[in-house]
């Protein structure tokens, strides 16, 4: 009998894995089928655009963007041809371009396409008509909530960020802190993140006024109530918190920093069977209110640091005052966290809670108020106004402030505003300061209240709590005004119901005020309107630079009491705080006609994009100035280069060997004199007070001269400056004789300014074989780095008073690094449409020498050091090689370099914009008038000097 092996009719038995691997990929399916599956996806696919056409259709809706009783929260299209033509290049954008970074904004935003997203969600036929009835059943029989709510058990609900902070990482580890303060944009700035930072200033300003300090974090909701939220929770003892807690009191106590710690008692008040905090709402419950402000009382009788050598001056006497009188009232409501989930109105009534207040009253049964005399300031969020506020939906007159006043036996002064915990009240009280009302005028004590999870994701800006002289046209008396004005800048509304209050009150820069009034000496002015009511964006939102618009103002005084507590949209930047602070009895924005017209605008605009720049070529007068350039400083080939780049929009020429050049820095070489008469002529500044950079650097100067701090200007030269060789062929002279650049340079010489040039230390560098810039990209190489913090720790080394501090030793480890510079990524975006060019060269490569800390526990990352006597500020040059993404690598960077060039790490500040006067601005927002600071280094581009759509506008850096 033949065998397997022998006879050749006989097949091997496949195993499963051959089996497997000769029928993966095929699937044997009929035509029909195929095709009915086919109908099926095309029909879900194309059948929610024409439902929801239809939809609009049969309600006869005209545009949501019209819309003034739900518009959405920024500006979104209305149907869907809009939403995708809103995603089309913005070319306005070109005329703030002032480095690489900026080139994005001419293509939508994140921010754009989730708003154009929403928008489309919102504006959903389907949606509307399916959402909150899914999202009921959901709730109902599935104990689903969405992105911003947890379903816990027995009905109740949890806000996510506020559990996220129990499960996160400790928010004092140095690394957390550092990756924090890397968050935010060129045009936002990042969060301060460090809590025990802002607090002990806080105290020891206080402390400087004979004001005590009690700290006060509220525990979330979890924390004390973690078996509501998971049954595994139910045997876990004591309360949950964050890894970073027991430091956090560690830390402030060693400062002299009281804290009431709530943990403890609160657990114990939930132990006695009573739920503390309200079951749908972030929010403690009223009788945990009514224990806390009891425990903040005994605080304050007690604790002889909080009160004078003289018994009868204590703050715990109370004053001759009328008695309080309370009442009892139940309210009955629905949680800020059960609004979130956007449920169906049958679903509701199950989540809607009561609960008993007591409300405080005077003798003669008025509302409690608070007193600005008082000796004790209470400042707060929500968690303050929570019963005090009627938006808030919980009643009235039975808060925190009002419960303390009541067993403090004496009026009390509150500042509480929701949500931002951090730092809105602190800001509030700040402001109030400047404008020259002390509202610290004889205080004991000041009690400050934030929710703890404000300890993880807050930003605990820091303060000056100096006093500024009184506006007298900051008054609750004055009569309102009437008039007009023109929007110069408006602060966005959030989408309702992503975050936990229901009430927003925006901010509004309005300039051109008319009729001309005292009371606007600069006619302009901060104008408070209201931007969402009851998760419902007001008209207001849609208004946006540039609108004109009729007001009906008074002053902010006068409304503070009534509106002052709810969540206020700050504009951004220290030079709205000088302007008078208004309330919009009315603000009424464009009509619906101005929209149209707005639109089509828009539309001509991208079929016609045109820079600003562009413009002002167009209109130069008949002489031009710029013309008057010896043919050594401003070769006309290179002029020639400039004006066909113009021309071509192009922002990147190729030169030889695969180097790139970007347009703004050629448009600095030929630009000649940039200071004085001739600024607003090569300037790309937005404003042309601001293109004369001379007096801004003087300013600068003089302040930190007047702080006994010493600037060291390192401007970084060009590259083809350093490289002609490899611009275009046709381009014949070198960049390196006599320029208005160093004329520029020598003159601040003179006015006592120390500069740092590196152009023949490059130079010299280049000519030893030396790479100092990326062939690729607009940033210095590592090498080129490395040289600069070699010059610069020279120059620090002879100041005594900077490098006599302890010193630190550096380990260095050498890496290959390849990057896709940003010129590379811009050149592939603009040659993507043109097919037979020639194939764009590959990245590049080079060593990279990370630089790292040894310490006895290892090498770790070198953090910047705020306490350092050495700043270094400047734009994306001070971050490059040292914050990652796009920005190639870290640890590699200029901060890294001097910190092992001088055996100690600097401070920094450094921005991915524009060196010039945003990074200035970001300095001035530490408002530390630079404590401990012996020296600055101020390191931008040199194109910055005429490049700069920010200008050089003058900051006020010290105060």
């Amino acid at each position: 009998m033949p065998t397997p092996s022998t006879s050749a009719n006989s097949v091997a038995p496949r195993t499963r894995e051959q089996q497997a691997h000769e029928e993966v990929g095929v699937t044997e399916i009929s035509r029909g089928a195929a095709g009915w599956l086919s109908a099926l996806f095309l029909l879900l696919v194309g059948g929610v655009p024409l439902v929801q056409w239809g939809g609009q259709l049969l309600r006869s809706e005209r545009p949501a963007a019209l819309s003034q009783d739900r518009a959405p929260p920024v500006r979104q299209a209305s149907s869907v041809g809009q939403a995708f033509s809103s995603l089309q290049p913005q070319w306005a954008a070109l005329d703030s371009f002032e480095s690489l970074n900026d080139l994005w904004q001419v293509l939508p935003s994140a921010n754009d396409i989730q708003g154009v997203e929403r928008a489309l969600e919102e504006n959903s036929f389907l949606h509307g008509l399916l959402h909150r009835p899914v999202q009921g059943i959901l709730t109902e029989y599935g104990g689903v909530g969405n992105e911003r709510v947890w379903i816990g058990r027995e009905g109740w609900m949890f806000y996510r960020p506020a559990v996220e902070c129990l499960t996160g990482p400790p928010f004092l580890d140095p690394r957390v802190l550092k990756r924090r303060r890397r968050e935010g944009s060129e045009w936002e700035q990042p969060p301060q993140p460090d809590p025990v930072l802002a607090l002990v200033d806080f105290h020891r300003q206080l402390a400087d006024r004979g004001i005590a300090l009690l700290v006060v974090p509220v525990p979330v909701k979890a924390a004390i109530h973690p078996e509501k939220l998971s049954k595994r929770f139910e045997s876990v003892p004591g309360p949950l918190g964050n890894s970073s807690d027991a430091e956090f009191l560690r830390r402030l106590d060693d400062e002299g920093v009281a804290v009431l710690d709530l943990n403890g008692r609160l657990d114990e008040l939930a132990m006695r069977g009573a739920p503390t905090y309200l079951r749908t709402d972030t929010h403690w419950a009223p009788h945990t209110v009514e224990s806390v402000s009891q425990w903040i009382a005994d605080w304050i009788h007690t604790n002889r640091a909080h009160r004078d050598h003289s018994e009868e001056s204590r703050v715990s006497q109370p004053r001759e005052v009328s008695p309080w009188q309370t009442q009892q009232e139940s309210v009955e409501g629905l949680g800020d966290v059960a609004g979130m989930l956007d449920l169906p109105s049958w679903s509701l009534e199950k989540y809607k809670e009561s609960c008993s207040l007591r409300r405080v009253m005077d003798s003669q049964g008025r509302p409690w108020a608070p007193d600005p005399e008082a000796r004790v300031l209470l400042l707060g969020d929500s968690y303050t106004n929570i019963y005090s506020l009627e938006g808030l939906g919980w009643g009235t007159c039975a808060g925190l402030a009002e419960q303390l006043s009541e067993r403090l036996g004496e009026p009390l002064d509150r500042i509480a505003v929701n949500d931002q915990g951090a730092h809105a009240a602190r800001q509030r009280l700040a402001n109030q300061l400047r404008r020259g009302e002390d509202r610290l005028a004889n205080k004991q004590v000041v009690v400050y209240e934030f929710s703890a999870r404000e300890l993880s994701w807050g930003d605990w800006k820091l303060f000056d709590l100096s006093l500024g002289e009184r506006d007298p046209s900051d008054s609750k008396e004055l009569a309102p005004f009437v008039g007009s004005g023109v929007v110069a800048a408006v602060t966005p509304v959030p989408t309702p119901g992503s975050v936990p209050y229901r009430d927003a009150v925006m901010s509004v820069h309005v300039t051109e005020l008319s009729p001309p009034s005292p009371r606007f000496p600069k006619g302009e002015a901060v104008v408070f309107a209201w931007g969402m009511v009851d998760n419902q964006v007001q008209p207001s939102a849609w208004l946006e630079s540039g609108d004109s618009v009729s007001l009906n103002l008074r002053s902010w005084s006068a409304v503070e009491e009534e509106v002052g507590g709810y969540h206020r949209l700050e504009l951004p930047g220290d030079q709205f705080f000088d302007l008078p602070e208004t309330w919009a009895e009315s603000l009424r924005p464009p009509s619906e006609e101005d929209w149209r017209t707005r639109e089509a605008a828009q539309a001509d605009l991208v079929a016609a994009p045109m820079r600003e720049e562009d413009s002002r070529d167009q209109n130069l007068p008949a002489t031009d100035p710029r013309k008057d350039q010896t043919p050594a400083s401003k070769p006309d080939e290179l002029e020639r280069l400039v004006q066909s780049l113009r021309a071509q929009k192009q922002m990147v020429v190729v030169g030889e060997d695969g180097w790139m050049f970007f347009r703004p820095e050629l448009e600095f070489l030929v630009a000649g004199k940039f200071w004085g008469e001739r600024a607003q002529l090569v300037s790309a500044s937005a404003r042309p007070q601001d293109a004369d950079p001379l007096p801004a650097i003087l300013d600068f100067h003089r302040q930190l001269e007047s702080q006994g701090v010493e600037l060291l200007m390192v401007p970084v030269p060009a590259k083809a400056t350093i490289y002609p060789e490899y611009l275009p062929a046709d381009l014949s002279s070198p960049m390196t004789e006599a320029s208005a650049a160093q004329e520029f340079l020598q003159r601040l010489r003179q006015s006592g300014v120390s500069v740092l040039d590196l152009t023949e230390t490059y130079l010299a560098a280049k000519s030893e074989g030396d790479r100092l810039y990326c062939q690729q990209d607009t940033h210095w190489s590592p090498r080129g780095v490395r040289l600069a913090a070699q010059q610069i720790a020279d120059w620090v080394k002879e100041r005594e008073e900077v490098t006599d501090e302890a010193r630190r030793q550096y380990v260095t480890e050498t890496r290959e690094l390849t990057i896709r510079g940003d010129l590379l990524r811009l050149l592939a975006d603009s040659s993507a449409s043109t097919a037979g060019e020639d194939p764009l060269p590959p990245p590049e490569s080079f060593s990279l020498s990370i630089i790292r800390e040894a310490t006895p526990d290892g090498a770790i990352e070198v953090v910047p050091d705020r306490d350092s006597p050495l700043l270094l500020l400047g734009d994306s040059h001070t971050l490059v090689y040292h914050v990652g993404g796009d920005l190639h690598g870290t640890g590699a960077g200029l901060p890294e370099a001097l910190a092992q060039e001088l055996a100690m790490a600097p401070d920094v500040v450094g921005v991915r914009g524009s060196g010039s006067t945003a990074a200035r601005m970001n300095l001035a927002r530490r408002r530390d008038n630079l404590t401990g600071k012996r020296l600055v280094v101020w390191v931008f581009t040199v194109r910055e000097f005429t490049q700069s759509a920010g200008g050089w506008r003058p900051i006020p850096v010290i105060r």
